[in-house]
């Protein structure tokens, strides 16, 4: 993670897939760099190339020649927009809530094409792990689709330091500009999931903000490792083998005050119904955040956790 150019990467992007545009007769309009200026976000150069490179071969593949595909950035005081439009195929209304889920494609005659439907799986996977959010809308078959990506802007004026962002993310719905970012540097956090997968996303998500973090596999093992680190906050999986979230957290409260058992824990569940929740609850969990971990919901959920411990203390 590092500050990156956003308008350099993007120009960069354009220009790769210019020739193809060409070969398809469409007509490809960008921003202009030295217009642009210096548009800075925080993450992976690499990966944030790889989002808008999906988003302009998505575009070609469904504009037939003639059509007209625009790229044009929208600068705000905290975050940054870009939105990638084309006068393709377009989408239908029935599908516009299916397009980030992987695997999905549209029905044939639509906005369907030789694939796996991963390409915008992995955008939103990786705006996700950059704190931003992903929008696709489109008026309907054979009227264009428009997507947008939206970073926070990356705002500290020692550009190229390693610190973090000075101003919070812009979470989409309640959540706008209640957490700063700043609010989890230095927090010490053990995380337990059996689930690779699960466990990389969170230290990913984590760590951009300046935790520490430590994953581990099993119950068992995080309990070995907060006897030893006296985390600040621990999340724990609910349904996981040998032991599941309730004896995990039966046998942290045992270790005592001496052992770490009385940090905060936050239960990552996919079982959110209403008795599920009073179960968390009863069984001594301070909060939970049901799976899949929304970014947002469980950096505000960690947040609180350590606003109230540091009040008590």
């Amino acid at each position: 993670m590092s500050p990156v150019n956003l308008a350099v990467v993007l120009s960069q992007v354009v220009q790769s897939v210019r020739p193809s545009a060409v070969e398809r007769h469409l007509d490809l309009e960008s921003f202009s760099e030295e217009d642009a200026g210096d548009i800075y976000v925080l993450g992976d150069k690499a990966r944030i190339g790889q989002i808008f490179s999906n988003l302009l071969n998505n575009a070609l593949k469904f504009t037939p020649a003639g059509g007209r595909i625009d790229v044009h950035i929208e600068k705000e005081d905290t975050s940054v927009s870009v939105v990638v439009s084309d006068t393709g195929q377009g989408i239908s209304s029935s599908f516009l809530p299916h397009l980030f889920e992987s695997y999905s494609q549209a029905e044939p005659g639509a906005r369907s094409h030789r694939g796996l439907g991963l390409g915008l799986a992995i955008c939103k996977h990786l705006v996700d792990l950059h704190l931003g959010d992903i929008y696709g809308a489109s008026e309907g078959l054979g009227r264009g689709a428009r997507f947008t990506v939206k970073l926070p802007l990356f705002l500290d004026e020692s550009v190229g330091s390693s610190s973090v962002l000075t101003e919070s993310p812009p979470f989409s719905g309640a959540t706008d500009g209640m957490v700063a970012d700043n609010r989890l540097v230095g927090v010490s956090i053990v995380a337990v999931d059996d689930n690779v997968d699960a466990r990389l996303l969170l230290e990913n998500i984590l760590k951009q903000l300046g935790a520490k973090v430590i994953t581990c596999e099993s119950g068992q093992r995080a309990l070995e490792t907060i006897r030893s680190v006296h985390p600040d906050v621990v999340l724990s999986d609910i349904l996981m083998p040998d032991m599941d979230g309730y004896e995990f957290l039966n046998e942290l409260r045992a270790l005592g005050t001496e052992g770490g058992g009385r940090v905060p824990v936050i239960a990552l569940t996919a079982f959110a119904s209403e008795s599920d929740i009073v179960r968390i609850r009863q069984a001594g969990f301070q909060m939970h955040v049901p799976k899949p971990v929304e970014s947002a919901q469980l950096i505000l959920a960690i947040a609180e956790l350590v606003r109230t411990s540091n009040t008590e203390q």
